[in-house]
């Protein structure tokens, strides 16, 4: 048996060798035979230099050819060699049995027809002999005068007697030793070798052909599922239960699992593994088809999404249990909503009702999000992204400390994420899963016609995405703003801030109803915020009155945010606690705080900062809050030019007395 064993790790080493240097021929010979079609169209009349290359190509090619075929022959000739007896009994139950297990495996347990070839090719031995200079071991072949072609046997010593043997030898070309995966997995250093066979098929029709675990939804019942994904040019979802039974696929998922590397791509609609190496999981996967543009469209089985593989990926083969399991991902077609609305419901739990059944799809209807305690949820989730249900549980843990009141004034934040343009534009984009990457302007399609699904049109220049969000019409209201003010006239304000010893902000005196809200106007649902205000939002702000007034925010550091009352002028820093939520028929209407410069002054230009602060203080003291007649001087860019009138208009020659602004060209010091 060392002998043998010897013997087939030099096999396996030369096997290993010759499946290199085919590879590299059959590559070398492909950019050859380009390198011809490129340039022979452009090759001028008695130019012999293309013509030589191409004698020399088609030479090449015939020589290897001729002794490929020479070496199939040889391996025919010798493909079954017995090494074992049997006892008759056993010959005689399996008489003419050979068992494959797959195209890349032979089972050797049923020898009776390596008997028979042994019988007939009795008078051709192979001999193992150990050589003395390097203990290795040499093949030896020899020619009968029946049949004058070399023939491998094996000539050893009886064996003693043995049980059944039954032995999976599979084949160092195509695949790797079975070993626990270790993350991360380093990428391949080869390109995969084509599949052999399999037909090709449609993304549906490979959906159709798998069995599913469809018959655990029942017409009118309730599920608790996982939303796996959302296909958006089909307007349906792919939901999971991943039950107690889903356990083997998930240990698959979070890589424990022994597993087979292989260096081939399984047949078409054969199962197999591809790492994931951005999530850091092995999910099971199926090749449907080749896309013309190089590479294969692949389905995963658990996902119900389409992906595209090319000979670069790190795949794996399963066992046949594994392959057995039914898909995980089942087809489902919302009834009571767009899925475009419940995007951020994938990979969590919902609930739904199963409306019909056919066996292969669902129609149901969205009845909510379920809980996100559930049992199915969070061990789905451990195996997709660790990182961020240990987030999640820390943050449940967090919460379930704080009380009932402090929880209701919580707002729902976003999860992290580690998606790039997730992380940077609030969302992912779908492009790709909308819109046909073989799309050709001439054509008006792509070269599978009216079999392709996806949207026919061309991406968005700059890696921009066309993803468009559904946000709810304008509300039907009229908007009444003041006109503008001729230069000259003379109007009724209220001064609502001092903001400077030269700037005032004021609101015209109108019929337009005040815009404030007291508490019992402003509801309690108001108050939770879907997401974290942003900055220029607009939201209604708690003053010390307990009165809400509109504002916008114009900062934000660590949860306390910087806002601008946009009807008085003024500024204040409020937590999240002391905001509502500002609906469009509020939000839209003009700001009726207006920045207004004083006429006639200017900032000293010896004024210290206390004696702008005592500035403000006064003028605080002799105009705020109070109506005031204004004659309209002029317009700045910021805001109009006005001038006090009556018994306000000495309030400007106080502030020129005490030093706090100079006087412009256009006062009379009197």
């Amino acid at each position: 048996m060392e002998d043998l064993t010897e013997i087939l790790t030099l096999f396996g080493r030369n096997v290993n060798k010759l499946r290199i240097n085919l590879s590299a021929y059959e590559v070398d010979v492909n950019n050859r035979l380009q390198t011809l079609a490129e340039n022979w169209s452009h090759v001028a009349r008695g130019e012999w230099r293309l013509s030589s290359a191409y004698d020399a190509l088609i030479s090449s090619v015939s020589q290897v050819n001729e002794y490929v075929i020479k070496l199939n022959l040889h391996i025919n000739l010798n493909l079954a060699v017995g090494i074992l007896n049997v006892d008759r009994d056993s010959v005689e139950h399996n008489k003419n049995k050979i068992n494959h297990t797959n195209r890349h495996g032979i089972e050797v347990g049923e020898v009776d027809a390596i008997l028979k070839r042994q019988q007939s090719s009795s008078n051709n031995e192979l001999q193992i002999v150990k050589s003395p200079e390097d203990n290795s071991s040499a093949i030896q072949v020899c020619k009968t005068e029946n049949n004058p072609n070399p023939v491998l046997s094996i000539k050893t010593e009886p064996p003693p007697i043995l049980p059944r043997l039954n032995v999976k030898l599979e084949s160092s070309l195509l695949a790797a030793p079975l070993t626990l995966p270790k993350l991360p997995i380093p990428p391949r250093k080869t390109k995969l070798l084509q599949p052999k066979g399999g037909q090709q098929m449609s993304g549906d029709a490979a959906y159709d052909m798998l069995p599913k675990n469809i018959s655990s939804f029942v017409k009118d019942s309730d599920v608790l599922v996982a939303m796996m994904h959302l296909n958006v040019s089909e307007n349906c979802i792919f939901v999971s239960k991943w039950g107690p039974e889903s356990t083997p696929l998930k240990k698959l998922l979070a890589c424990q699992m022994s597993i087979q590397q292989l260096d081939q791509l399984p047949d078409f609609g054969e199962i197999f593994a591809v790492y994931d190496a951005q999530e850091q999981i092995i999910p099971r996967v199926l090749i449907n088809a080749q896309t013309e543009g190089g590479g294969y469209e692949a389905y995963l089985l658990d996902y119900g999404e389409h992906i595209h593989l090319d000979d670069k990926e790190v795949i794996f083969a399963l066992p046949n249990e594994i392959k057995a399991l039914p898909a995980e991902a089942i087809r489902c077609y919302v009834r009571n909503c767009e899925v475009t609305r419940i995007r951020e419901f994938t990979f969590k739990s919902v609930r739904l009702r199963v409306l019909a059944n056919n066996g292969n799809d669902l129609e149901v209807e969205l009845l909510g999000p379920a809980e996100a305690e559930s049992a199915m949820l969070s061990s789905v989730q451990l195996d997709l992204d660790a990182a961020n249900n240990r987030a999640e549980m820390q943050s449940d843990q967090a919460d379930q400390k704080l009380s009932p009141a402090a929880l209701e004034m919580l707002e729902e934040v976003e999860q992290g994420t580690s998606n790039a343009l997730k992380a940077v534009l609030g969302y992912k984009p779908t492009d790709d899963q909308r819109i046909c990457r073989h799309y050709d302007p001439k054509l008006n399609g792509c070269f599978k016609g009216s079999n392709c699904r996806l949207l026919h049109q061309a991406f968005a220049p700059h890696g921009a995405t066309k993803d468009k969000e559904l946000v709810e019409a304008l509300p039907e209201c009229t908007y009444v703003s003041t006109a503008p003010m001729k230069i000259g006239s003379v109007v009724r304000v209220r001064v609502t801030f001092i903001k400077s010893s030269t700037q005032v902000y004021v609101q015209f005196q109108d019929e337009l109803p005040l815009l404030v809200w007291n508490e019992k106007e402003v509801h309690e649902s108001q108050r939770r915020f879907q997401r974290t205000p942003r900055v220029l939002d607009m939201v209604l702000a708690l003053y010390n009155d307990d009165c809400f007034y509109r504002a916008q925010i114009i900062e934000e550091i660590d949860g306390i945010f910087k806002i601008f009352y946009v009807d008085y002028g003024n500024t204040e820093f409020v937590t999240i606690k002391s905001l509502a939520q500002c609906h469009n028929a509020a939000s839209l209407k003009p700001h009726r705080a207006i920045n207004c410069f004083i006429a006639d002054v200017k900032c000293s230009s010896s004024g210290s900062q206390e004696k702008n602060a005592e500035c403000v203080e006064f003028l605080k003291s002799k105009i705020l809050n109070e109506k005031v007649d204004v004659k309209l001087i002029g317009h700045l860019p910021d805001g109009p030019m006005i001038k006090f009138l009556d018994s306000y208009a000495s309030v400007t020659m106080q502030m020129i007395q005490r030093g706090y602004v100079e006087s412009s060209q256009s006062v009379e010091l009197s």
